[in-house]
């Protein structure tokens, strides 16, 4: 299947839809339409590259700015998403200026990483081991090192790749477009 090929499917879907009278329609009738729409577009859409979003904690108000892009699991029409966190202001969590580093992988269970260490590999470098941890949602990673693996992997890098173990025993692997992190981040994080 080519990327046209879901493409046509949305455009025929969206033809579709646009004879539809939705005052009449019932709302499963919407949810479903909509929901096609959404599946097939996110398919077929390109990745997009890095976005930002200010984040503030309602208890203590602290503030952060995260920065994420999307990436594919192979494989599969899933996707994940790459989060990083620079905390701004300080909380009962993380002091000013401390870095967070997520993979968050929505209906996906993963299990423990073996060792505390997953499989990474950056552009056409070889593949090495970093540290991770499960988050207790067990659909994220969080990065042990992260500091290091911003300032030292994926500021120089255009892909990242992440290989983790999907529940029951499947190896996937995600990768996601980095490019350009390096100019958006600066500044922030003490990076």
């Amino acid at each position: 299947m080519t990327m046209a090929d879901p493409m046509k499917k949305l455009l025929k879907n969206l033809a579709i839809l646009s004879r539809v009278d939705f005052r009449r329609a019932s709302p499963a009738i919407i949810i479903l339409a909509i929901g096609m729409c959404l599946h097939h577009a996110s398919y077929s859409a390109p990745i997009q590259n890095w976005k930002r979003t200010p984040i503030k904690d309602e208890m203590n108000d602290s503030k952060a700015l995260a920065f994420y892009t999307e990436g594919r699991i192979n494989a599969t029409r899933k996707t994940g998403v790459l989060i990083v966190v620079c905390h701004e202001k300080r909380s009962h969590l993380f002091p000013a200026g401390a870095l967070s580093v997520y993979v968050d992988l929505p209906h996906t269970f993963v299990e423990e990483p073996r060792r505390g260490q997953l499989l990474v590999r950056f552009d056409q470098d070889e593949a090495g081991n970093l540290p991770w941890e499960r988050g207790t949602d067990y659909q994220s990673f969080l990065s042990g090192a992260p500091r290091e693996l911003v300032r030292d992997y994926l500021f120089g890098s255009k892909t990242f790749r992440l290989e983790f173990t999907e529940d029951p025993g499947v190896a996937r692997i995600i990768t996601f477009n980095v490019s350009g992190l390096s100019r958006l981040i600066q500044g922030h994080c003490g990076l």
